[in-house]
């Protein structure tokens, strides 16, 4: 009859008036929807940690796993309306398989000649006047939702015909099963037991299905998080329905640009139930707000017989019930909610109603009925708008091009080579330098000395990137300078091997500094694991969604990592000029005699100041490439080599060779001694530069990917680009999935550490490459930086030497093993899907879903 979204808000509305319609809204958006959903994802938790082997279960461990998933749902409910119906369908056919399997053991167990109370039939009937509500609220609470599609009229395909059918069968299957189901339940259990249980399904389960019970808690977890989807599904059209018809702020009607779904709504329905997870105790308040619930729907229902005897009695909808129908309903709903105030008063709900209605008119009259509005209301909305690409629902969208845009200047590159540089390695273990070398001053002279080398391979790469304007960095290089079967080995060990171990080694570092900051009992591995998962997923929404997010994510935590390590620069000069000076003054004694002690101590050192040729990945997203890419190069470097110095010689003035060789984190140690009680600056930034720089690790291999699979060296999928986002999100599927992976094993660092070696011979290519362009096939190209000859030389040759040494110096099986397969796969893969371009069996097919799921379509066709 009403084709319109907002379910009862805009049935009141439209029969009773708008300040009854504000009214319930505003007690179902602000109270009712954000409490009921916390209490739904604290149940998913409680059942999800009860399945993990731990000590006990922590109250904080519960909630942020809550937390988690509410993001997880608002991510997908603003990715699409139709991911989020997939996952209602799934959800909801997992939950009735599961009330069927309940049932058939239920039946099998009568069958056998078990009935347990079914026999007692009435027996021992409450008198109560006010039992039979209490049981009604129950059974009503657990048997609501039905009401839900209507508040997504506008999105249901012939609504007329399909809303009905849908809410008849739907309440149909929930009556037979639900009712079979008590009969299964009380068939096995006793009265007393199904009260004294915590969960009674899982008895059942216990009881019945034996090994197989595990399928009970998996149930509720899938049963709670489908039904907090259904509530974050309907809750946002409700507050996107009320912001239309302005009683709530207009902003939370608008519409995302290009999923086309209420995320202006969802963050205000997020931000609630963020709020809602900090008390104790939301489930007694949900109690109290049901029954004023009850009211809502007498007049839902009162305004329905308005709409039949009144002001709709000649229009008709595809259904038409006798009338008889929601008078029944509206002295039910008048009975339930004046029952608890007559027959057994309680302050609670006197307060409950008072409030609900109460703050609702005071709130009307001003902000509805007169139109004033908050200070500084239009600038919050339109930072809104420009932080969620948000829109009005009236707007139309043009078409873009799908390719990637150029959306980043001077300070996010230089932020991007900062960041790559900066991780958790200054902070943690910058020891590996001094055991190296075995002197202070030689330590020193090493990082500087790495610092300089990265300096001149961030020149060499500025050349290289203001000369050829294509993503892929060393790939494309040794692609058009060396032929395509080298740079296909360079992407295979980059992309299956050191992208996704090195993103799992820096999120396995966020997840233990996090969970040391909590008061649990231990850190138990699988905990730190599934905080890496959550990391890892979250950092990839967020690449998704937006690149321009995902580079203000750069330049908060490099921000936040440069700014922490100045304070410990400071700290070691407060120190130094009260006289301390620990270790400096011993100079180069104990410097290291052995040949390869210098080879290693650069590897700890390049190691961790390497990254500053990721920008070149990124060329064809950045804005002015010619220019910004050479300045961004060389100001990052310069930057990171003073402030690694005079880090090392802050630490150095603090602490003994001893006590930093020693130290588990240095800068822990460090911060302990000088910062005092703002010592706990120091595990915050180590979490904050590991989440920094997995974001940069994303970000930047994610275009290797992308510029691999666009040369046809990979699978041509992953060069797809999302059509809303204009983001490479089908790469990121793939270092999502391979990272998962490489978390099972207890240990990827030390194959990291191999790695670096291999990775030298790669470089050794890239400087090789850059020779022959500049002597050969480009040397009358010029970019807007050209670098004296000498310096791509020198990288070569410094290269080689990182190389070489350790298989001749000091050899070992496992860097032989390494190179052997490294280079030995790659050719072995080469042949049959590069040069022969054999595909595997169902890839057209898998292609084609991939893009369906993940609306991705090929980019234009890049001309070199």
């Amino acid at each position: 009859m009403i084709g319109k979204s907002g379910g009862s808000y805009t049935y009141l509305r439209m029969g009773l008036g708008n300040p009854l319609a504000f009214v319930y809204a505003l007690n179902i958006i602000c109270a009712l929807t954000p409490a009921s959903l916390v209490v739904m994802l604290l149940t998913f938790s409680k059942y999800l940690v009860a399945l993990l082997p731990t000590c006990d279960s922590p109250e904080y461990l519960e909630k942020l796993i809550a937390a988690v998933a509410l993001v997880l749902l608002i991510l997908v409910n603003g990715y699409s309306t139709r991911l989020a119906s997939h996952v209602t369908v799934l959800t909801t056919v997992c939950k009735v398989a599961t009330l069927l399997i309940i049932i058939v053991g239920g039946v099998v167990v009568m069958c056998q000649g078990t009935t347990s109370e079914l026999h007692t039939a009435f027996d021992d009937t409450s008198t109560d006047p006010s039992s039979l509500a209490m049981a009604l609220y129950s059974a009503l609470w657990a048997t609501s939702g039905g009401e839900t599609l209507n508040m997504l009229v506008e999105e249901v395909k012939k609504p007329s015909r399909n809303v009905p059918l849908a809410a008849i069968l739907g309440i149909l299957v929930v009556i037979v099963v639900y009712t079979l189901t008590n009969v299964s339940y009380l068939a096995v259990m006793t009265k007393d037991e199904m009260l004294n249980a915590q969960a009674v399904a899982v008895v059942f389960g216990d009881r019945v299905l034996g090994p197989a019970a595990i399928i009970i808690p998996l149930a509720v977890m899938l049963a709670t998080l489908g039904s907090a989807n259904n509530v974050i599904l309907g809750g946002n059209r409700l507050i996107y329905t009320a912001a239309r018809d302005k009683n709530f702020p207009e902003f939370f009607s608008y519409i995302q640009i290009h999923q086309l779904t209420p995320l202006s709504a969802m963050t205000l329905t997020a931000a609630l139930a963020l709020i809602y997870l900090a008390p104790s105790d939301v489930g007694s308040l949900i109690n109290y707000l049901g029954f004023l619930v009850s009211f809502f729907n007498a007049c839902v229902y009162l305004a329905m017989l308005r709409f039949r005897l009144h002001t709709m009695k000649n229009v008709r909808g595809t259904v038409r019930v006798p009338l008889v129908i929601p008078i029944l309903m509206l002295l039910t709903n008048l009975y339930l909610f004046i029952s608890p105030l007559a027959i057994n008063p309680k302050l609670e709900y006197v307060y409950v109603a008072a409030g609900g209605l109460g703050v609702g008119a005071a709130l009307y009259i001003p902000f509805i009925h007169l139109r004033l509005s908050f200070p500084f209301y239009d600038q919050l909305a339109r930072y809104g708008q420009l932080l969620f690409c948000r829109r009005k629902s009236s707007t139309e969208v043009g078409v873009e091009k799908v390719e990637l845009k150029r959306q980043m200047g001077l300070v996010v590159a230089s932020s991007i080579v900062v960041g790559s540089i900066i991780g958790s390695g200054i902070f943690i273990s910058p020891k590996g330098v001094l055991a190296a070398s075995g002197s202070v001053g030689l330590c020193l002279l090493v990082w500087v000395v790495a610092g300089v080398i990265a300096l001149g391979s961030a020149l060499c790469y500025a050349e290289l990137g203001s000369t050829i304007g294509k993503s892929g960095g060393g790939y494309t290089y040794l692609r058009m300078g060396l032929g395509n079967p080298l740079a296909f080995v360079y992407a295979l060990n980059i992309i299956c091997v050191v992208t996704p171990a090195s993103l799992v080694v820096m999120l396995l570092t966020f997840s233990k500094y996090l969970v040391t900051l909590f008061p649990t009992c231990d850190s138990p591995e699988y905990l730190e694991k599934l905080i890496a998962a959550v990391a890892l997923v979250m950092l990839i929404a967020v690449n998704g969604y937006s690149t321009k997010l995902a580079s203000h994510v750069t330049v908060l935590t490099t921000v936040c990592k440069v700014a922490t390590l100045l304070i410990i620069i400071v700290g070691g000069v407060v120190v130094m000029c009260q006289g301390t000076t620990s270790e400096l003054d011993t100079g180069f004694s104990g410097t290291s005699n052995e040949p390869t002690s210098l080879a290693m101590a650069l590897y700890s050192a390049l190691w961790a100041t390497s990254g500053g040729e990721n920008l070149n990945m990124l060329v064809e997203e950045v804005k002015n490439p010619s220019r910004n890419i050479p300045r961004a190069a060389i100001l990052g470097i310069l930057v990171v080599i003073v402030v690694y110095t005079l880090t090392n010689v802050s630490y150095l003035a603090v602490m003994t060779k001893d006590e930093m060789l020693n130290a588990q984190a240095v800068a822990v140690v460090f911060g302990d001694r000088v910062l005092g009680p703002a010592a706990i600056i120091i595990p915050l930034a180590v979490i904050v530069a590991c989440l920094g720089s997995s974001n940069n690790s994303i970000f930047n291999g994610n275009r290797l990917i992308y510029a691999a699979a666009r040369d046809k060296n990979f699978p041509e999928f992953f060069s797809y680009i999302q059509i809303h986002q204009l983001t490479p999100l089908s790469a990121m599927t793939l270092t999502a999935v391979l990272a998962l992976i490489f978390l099972a094993p207890s240990d990827v660092g030390s194959l990291i550490n191999y790695l670096g070696f291999l990775f030298a011979f790669f470089e050794s290519c890239v400087f090789l490459a850059m020779l022959r362009f500049r002597l050969q096939t480009m040397k009358h190209v010029r970019g807007t930086v050209r670098v004296p000859l000498v310096i791509p030389i020198l990288m070569l040759l410094t290269n080689l030497y990182l190389f070489i040494s350790p298989l001749a110096i000091n050899p070992k099986l496992e860097y032989v093993y390494l190179a052997a397969g490294g280079l030995g796969v790659g050719a072995a893969l080469y042949i049959p899907f590069v040069h022969f371009r054999l595909t595997f069996p169902f890839y057209d097919r898998l292609v084609t879903y991939g893009q369906l799921l993940l609306r991705v379509c090929p980019p234009p066709k890049f001309i070199e």
